[in-house]
């Protein structure tokens, strides 16, 4: 179980996890096995945990307890995001420079973008998030210094930048249950949390 220490400002100060299970059981390409796992999501409504296996080139995926359900190939991939409405995946393939959008299962729904610096092209975009309530996708688009937001259907909707490479987007879930994105980057070894 996880549990957030609310700090004076109403945002988590600590986090602490009690161990339930683990998942893989070893160095092998045999289902529920991993080799180098880049990417993690949990899907909050159901407890299933997705695991990009970036070595063995593909996503598995696990009950709450741990259990292997299925897998599916996924190549080059890097960020990985769980949107809990329908508990479809985006994924971040950087080989390809597109977000591609999977079923529970893996059955591929949906894929978009191309290498670039035009609304809807990315160059080495590294991860993805999925807003909790209107669904909508934020890709962080380090080399083109911005962050991308697009609807589930890969409608963009807009873009903006902080001027710096090295971003990363995440949503956090404040006490009040408002819900904030929070991009960090890199900046002169600082790292700033503001979008």
């Amino acid at each position: 179980m996880l549990r957030c220490a609310l700090g004076q400002t109403g945002w988590c100060s600590a986090v602490s996890i009690d161990y339930r299970t683990h998942i893989g059981h070893g160095v092998s390409d045999a289902p529920g096995n991993l080799n180098y796992p880049s990417g993690i999501a949990v899907d909050h409504v159901t407890g299933d945990v997705f695991v990009m296996d970036e070595l063995f080139g593909r996503i598995q995926r696990f009950d709450a307890d741990g259990n292997y359900i299925t897998s599916w190939t996924c190549t080059g991939s890097l960020g990985l995001a769980v949107d809990t409405s329908d508990h479809s995946d985006y994924v971040a393939v950087q080989k390809f420079d597109t977000i591609r959008k999977y079923d529970a299962n893996g059955q591929l729904l949906l894929e978009w973008g191309s290498s670039g610096t035009g609304p809807g092209q990315f160059n080495m975009r590294r991860e993805v998030t999925v807003h909790p309530v209107t669904g909508n996708v934020y890709v962080a688009d380090p080399e083109n210094r911005r962050i991308q937001e697009f609807t589930s259907n890969a409608v963009f909707v807009k873009e903006w930048s902080n001027g710096f490479s090295n971003i990363s987007v995440r949503y956090l879930h404040r006490s009040d249950r408002t819900v904030h994105l929070s991009c960090r980057y890199r900046h002169t070894h600082h790292l700033q949390d503001e979008c």
